[in-house]
């Protein structure tokens, strides 16, 4: 199928890749690959285009809403662990060519999602959005890192943790997961700043809806309109 004339791109960059030995690289694409064909079909029905790692360390997909590329990169943070960091970018707007080859679409989207990487490069930050073209992009992206800075600081028990309560598991059903003491999950919460994580992130997921909302409504009036 080919894409639409504007697309959500999610842009990915993993850091540091340029030092990994040819047996590293190797061992953690091959670990990539299999998590990227994961959410290819987790998110079948948002996805125009599959996520593909591209030029051995960006993994670039067309979306049709924005909060699945949250979804995403929720997922390959998780996915991936402290191993293999990454930086993220995402971009709704005008594609280049129509084809069902990413590396060939180019346009705007890529334009506005290349030169963000290029920032968060810069200035070691993780991720950037790009939907709204306003304030809002502003408030989703320092929402974002705010996020990950405690996400950055968390212990890998602590990542556990915040990651099955991110799913909507209560303290009690986690302790009973990880076979852990109550308090244990509870000191843990408390000392990552874990509630106010996910607090965050919900807020910048309820805002994503928004955009899929009123994208949904400009594309019923285009179509009325012909």
């Amino acid at each position: 199928m080919l894409p639409p004339d504007h697309a959500c791109l999610l842009l990915c960059d993993l850091k540091g890749s340029s030092d990994f030995g040819a047996e590293k690289g190797g061992e953690l694409l091959g670990q990539l690959e299999p998590l990227l064909a994961q959410m290819n079909e987790r998110h079948a029905a948002n996805i125009i285009l599959p996520l593909e790692i591209s030029y051995g360390d960006e993994i670039a997909g067309l979306l049709h809403h924005p909060e699945a590329a949250f979804q995403i990169v929720r997922t390959l943070r998780g996915g991936l662990g402290i191993q293999m960091a990454f930086r993220f970018a995402v971009v709704f707007g005008r594609i280049g060519a129509r084809t069902s080859n990413i590396r060939q679409i180019g346009g705007e989207v890529f334009t506005v999602g290349n030169a963000a990487i290029s920032r968060l490069k810069r200035q070691n930050r993780f991720g950037e959005w790009h939907i709204f073209q306003d304030a809002r992009d502003i408030e989703l992206t320092l929402l974002t890192n705010l996020c990950q800075g405690f996400i950055a600081r968390m212990t890998d028990y602590q990542f556990l943790v915040y990651a099955l309560l991110a799913k909507g598991l209560s303290q009690k059903a986690v302790a009973q997961r990880l076979g852990k003491y109550p308090q244990s999950v509870s000191d843990a919460v408390r000392r990552a700043e874990i509630d106010l994580v996910i607090e965050a992130e919900n807020q910048i997921i309820n805002r994503l809806r928004t955009h899929n909302q009123s994208n949904i409504i400009v594309l019923e009036k285009s179509i009325e309109s012909h």
